[in-house]
C-alpha cells in the first residue's frame, strides 16, 4: 500500500491519543496489517471486484440504495486497481464509462449511468465537473502506468477533448473579468444538502482538476500531441 493511502486513511480512521506523540509510519502499518483491518480491507475489496460486471461497469450498491453506477466512483476504483496490479480491470471500468458518452453523443462525463438490455442508459447527466475529473485522472493514471496501449489510441481523442472541454472558460475561469477568479466552477457540487445543488469553486474540485490536467498534459507530452490549456497559457507540445 503507497503512503498516500496510508495518509488518507490516518486521517479518517485512526484516532491519535491527544496525550501521546505522534503515531509513526510503523504503527501505522502494524494497525493496517492486523487481521481486523486485513479482513475489513479485503472483504471490501472483493466486494467490489465481484460486483463488476465483465464490461466494467460497477454498481454503487449492493442494496439498491444507489441506482446504477456513479461514474466519479471510476477515480478511487481505478487507483485502488491500479494499486493491486488489476490493469485490465482498471481499463474495463474506465472504458465503460467512455462507452456510455459516445452511446449518448455527450460531450462530458455523466453523472450516473445505468445498464439494461446491454446498453448503457443515463440515469442522471447532471454536469458535474469534479466528476469528470475523476474519470480523466483515472484514464492518464492508467495509461501513465502502462506506457503506450491500443485502448490508450483509441480512446484519447476522446478523452483529450473532453480534457479540453474541462479547462475552457465555461469552468476554468481565467481570464481577465474581475468575476473571473482563476479557479474551475463546479455548478453541482456532489452532496451538497440544504436542498439545491452548491455552485461553487470548492477546494475538492481545484484539486481533482489540476490532477487531472498535469497527468494529462505528462500523456500529451509522451505522444507528441497538444493539450489544450486556459487562456493566457500555451498549448503543451513536447
Amino acid at each position: 500500500m503507497s503512503k498516500r493511502f496510508l495518509f488518507l486513511f490516518l486521517l479518517f480512521s485512526i484516532t491519535v491519543k491527544q496525550s501521546s506523540a505522534q503515531t509513526t509510519r510503523n504503527d501505522i502499518k502494524t494497525i493496517l496489517s492486523s487481521p481486523y483491518f486485513e479482513k475489513l480491507y479485503s472483504n471490501t475489496y472483493y466486494s467490489l471486484l465481484d460486483r463488476m460486471g465483465k464490461d466494467g461497469f460497477l454498481p454503487e450498491s449492493l442494496t439498491g440504495a444507489y441506482e446504477g453506477m456513479y461514474c466519479r466512483t471510476t477515480g478511487a476504483m481505478v487507483s485502488l486497481l491500479i494499486e493491486t496490479n488489476r490493469l485490465k480491470e482498471a481499463e474495463l471500468n474506465i472504458n465503460c464509462v467512455l462507452q456510455a458518452t459516445i452511446q449518448h453523443d455527450m460531450e462530458r462525463i455523466p453523472h450516473v449511468i445505468g445498464l439494461k438490455d446491454g446498453k448503457y442508459t443515463i440515469i442522471s447527466d447532471e454536469n458535474q465537473i469534479d466528476g469528470q475529473a475523476h474519470v480523466l485522472l483515472a484514464w492518464a493514471r492508467l495509461a501513465l502506468k502502462r506506457g503506450h496501449t491500443p485502448f490508450e489510441d483509441k480512446t484519447w481523442p476522446l478523452v483529450s477533448a473532453i480534457m479540453k472541454r474541462t479547462v475552457d472558460r465555461t469552468f476554468f475561469q481565467h481570464g481577465g473579468w474581475s468575476v473571473e477568479p482563476g479557479l474551475a466552477r463546479n455548478m453541482s457540487f456532489e452532496h451538497s444538502r440544504d436542498g439545491r445543488r452548491w455552485d461553487a469553486w470548492d477546494l475538492l474540485t481545484q484539486s481533482f482538476v489540476g490532477a487531472a490536467l498535469t497527468d494529462m498534459a505528462a500523456v500529451a507530452q509522451r505522444r507528441g500531441d497538444e493539450i489544450w490549456l486556459p487562456t493566457g497559457t500555451k498549448n503543451l507540445r513536447s
